[in-house]
């Protein structure tokens, strides 16, 4: 059987687990002050603003990073960005919608929210839509300190369902070169079986590398995993680092055999032909990658 790589996307939410002995849900729900549980983001659900500002990162003002720096590098890289989406009432929308709570929880349930929107284009509008990208990922990460934001820890809360199955439109592509994965088998695997000797469905890619799954709720979440074969391709098993509770658009980037064996020879190290590599992503609250986090492994 040939070795899988396994992909793990993690959020900082991960750093609570300890403390949470019995109950799942518990897991994705953040304690206040008082005792009581917070929903969602932690705040009630507002509406959108009746009218944007006028610099779009006046949104985001609430956001400890958002600072003089953060604003002057946002008005200076992303003017363009900025005025493509003014022009896009749904683009408008979906940024003032992120911009009330900057989670990972909040993110999720907007991009459900316009989900028909996001998937017409999952890679440009990851995240939080192309303004977003654009000020906190691409060009000012470094001047906003989003790479380093840990202010929602323990603040907000993962969502959950009374559905039976949630759908979700997934955008596989190459990691180095963002070319499409297309052809790519994905099955959808419970947590509990190992070998995915059952999915619950197997579907193909499309010549853009989409596929639209449902994925089964039985604890009120999907928090299964998914396993990848192509050609081409190295056979990958992908697990989110958090629940899937509602309709989702979710980029996801793998990598090619020859990548892989690229990436060994550099190395240097001679692997162990009965186990395959792992990659590991940290995301931060802002659902972008985040800098200077270091893994320990030991051997047992």
């Amino acid at each position: 059987m040939r070795n899988l790589c396994w992909t793990l996307s993690l959020s900082g939410l991960l750093l609570l687990l300890s403390a949470c002995k019995y109950d799942l849900d518990k897991v994705y729900r953040s304690e206040g002050a008082d005792g009581s549980m917070a929903d969602g983001d932690g705040s009630a659900e507002s509406g959108m603003p009746a009218n944007l500002p006028d610099k779009l990162i006046s949104l985001f003002e609430a956001e400890a990073f958002v600072d003089e720096t953060c604003e002057t590098c946002a008005n200076r890289s992303c003017a363009s960005a900025e005025r493509a989406c003014r022009k896009d009432a749904k683009c408008s929308d979906f940024t003032a919608c992120v911009a009330e709570s900057v989670n990972p929880e909040k993110l999720s349930r907007c991009r459900s929210e316009h989900a028909e929107w996001c998937s017409e284009d999952i890679i440009a509008r990851g995240l939080g839509g192309p303004f977003y990208n654009c000020v906190f990922r691409d060009n000012c990460a470094r001047q906003c300190r989003t790479t380093s934001d840990w202010g929602c820890l323990g603040k907000y809360s993962w969502g959950s369902t009374a559905e039976k199955s949630v759908s979700a439109r997934m955008r596989f592509y190459d990691a180095l070169n963002g070319a499409p994965a297309a052809g790519i088998s994905v099955k959808v695997c419970a947590s509990s079986d190992m070998e995915c000797a059952s999915p619950s469905s197997t579907k193909k890619t499309d010549n853009d590398g989409a596929v639209t799954l449902d994925l089964p709720t039985p604890l009120r979440s999907f928090r299964g995993y998914f396993r990848l074969e192509g050609v081409n391709w190295y056979p990958t098993l992908v697990q989110f680092g958090y629940p899937i509770a509602r309709e989702s658009v979710i980029p996801v980037p793998i990598v090619t055999e020859r990548n892989v064996q690229g990436s060994i020879a550099i190395s240097g190290v001679s692997p162990d032909s009965s186990r395959g590599p792992l990659q590991i992503r940290m995301f931060g609250c802002g659902s972008v990658r985040m800098r200077d986090v270091r893994f320990i492994a030991s051997i047992a």
